[in-house]
């Protein structure tokens, strides 16, 4: 594949990198920040079926510059428990049962024969975003519902069923009916959230996770999968926890590395106990940057640092360096008018290079219509931002001072 061949020159380089020089093993500071730049083999079209389903001929024209489709689905949807879209598609809101109708759906043929490669999204938590969906129905706009807080651990009580073998069972059924079946599957779109609200659960996360894997592998021996983790959140909120752990009196490399090998490392990689030799556990690492505009006013406010955890990281542990794929970039706002996207997507390229990406992907092809805003927001607590994540407006116009930059290199 394009970017397994693209990686191996890469670890190499920074294999000598670190080896070369003795103060890299202790360092503390971060690597100064790179551009990256977009190209039709990395630039993706992030899909959600009831956004785009009237923006199918666009979609068909920007097919030609994107050689990644990125398709996005809660293991419950949210979407369709709230009656959003056609009463077709509303009618069943299970992943497995969505998802083989998606690939089953003649109308997106010419778009998925037009873009070469998939990735498949499972979204676990709910739209928004502060707990894992349920996965059985449970009413969000039921009050003594709202709170309710499943974890991987739950078994069978007046669920359908415990919460890991369901996942298992939807995800793996899906993915066998699929036809074609996605190369690369994502599981999970910001997990860390998971890991903040509930750090006990985390390793039965991992060995879900890993079970899931060996389940897809099952089937497709050459699927690729890797888990979705939003980077910027990990940064802000998850790094800072591990400073005692790291030994250090502040956020620096050393507390970056500390985290990312205590939250991450154990999907990722397993080390020999004995030998200290790495055995990578997964494929590429699936990242989103969906910062916090409580945290960040405008997108100016990130330090050019944000993403330099990245290639340092890299550049230290050339045994635990994968690819990227960046598959969904977004800046939450609450008007269809603002220019933050934009300027958040321009900040994004400038600083976060450095390192091997094989995907960067918007988080989403068209904005929702105001019918379908008005009833997620009063439905599910969907907030207004998450309503505008498009490239396009629901009529198929252009978002300013962002799409034309999005495909800049193609036109």
């Amino acid at each position: 594949m394009r970017f397994q061949t693209r990686l191996a020159p890469l670890v190499a380089v920074l294999s000598l990198a670190s080896c070369s020089d003795d103060e890299v093993t202790d360092r503390t500071s971060l690597l100064d920040s790179q551009p990256l730049s977009m190209s039709s083999d990395v630039r993706g079209l992030s899909l959600f079926v009831e956004a785009v389903e009237t923006l199918g001929p666009r979609l068909i024209e920007d097919a030609e510059f994107a050689d990644n489709l990125v398709y996005t689905e809660q293991i419950y949807s949210e979407f369709a428990h709230a009656r959003v879209g056609n009463a077709d598609r509303a009618s069943e809101p299970r992943f497995d049962v969505r998802t083989a109708a998606f690939y089953a759906n003649q109308n997106f043929d010419s778009l998925r024969a037009a873009v070469p490669n998939h990735y498949w999204v499972v979204d676990l938590h709910r739209l928004d975003r502060n707990w894992l969906v349920d996965w059985n129905g449970l009413d969000r706009d039921e009050p003594e519902v709202a709170p309710t807080s499943l974890t991987f651990g739950i078994r069978a009580t007046e669920h359908d069923s415990d919460y890991q073998e369901d996942l298992l069972e939807r995800i793996i059924g899906a993915f066998q009916d699929a036809d074609p079946r996605p190369a690369s599957v994502i599981l999970g779109s910001e997990l860390e959230r998971h890991y903040a609200t509930t750090p006990t659960d985390w390793p039965l996360v991992v060995s879900t996770i890993h079970e899931i894997r060996d389940g897809l592998r099952a089937i497709d021996p050459a699927v690729r999968v890797g888990v979705g983790v939003n980077w910027s959140n990990f940064n802000d909120t998850i790094v800072p926890r591990f400073v005692n752990a790291a030994e250090q009196s502040t956020v620096n490399y050393q507390v970056v590395e500390e985290a990312w090998d205590s939250v991450l490392g154990p999907l990722y990689y397993r080390e020999d106990a004995e030998t200290g030799e790495i055995f990578p556990l997964l494929d590429f690492y699936a990242f989103s940057s969906v910062p916090d505009t409580t945290r960040y006013s405008q997108p100016a406010d990130m330090d050019a640092s944000h993403y330099a955890g990245i290639p340092t990281f890299f550049l230290e542990n050339p045994d635990k360096t994968l690819s990227v794929a960046w598959f969904a970039l977004g800046w939450p706002v609450n008007s269809p008018s603002s220019d933050f996207w934009g300027r958040f997507f321009d900040n994004f390229l400038e600083t976060a290079g450095g390192y091997e990406i094989e995907l960067v992907s918007w988080w989403g092809y068209g904005h929702l219509r105001d019918s379908e805003c008005s009833t997620l927001t009063t439905t599910v607590g969907l907030t207004r931002a998450s309503c505008y994540q498009g490239l396009y407006t629901p009529s198929g116009s252009p978002v300013s001072g962002l799409r034309d930059t999005y495909f800049e290199d193609s036109e």
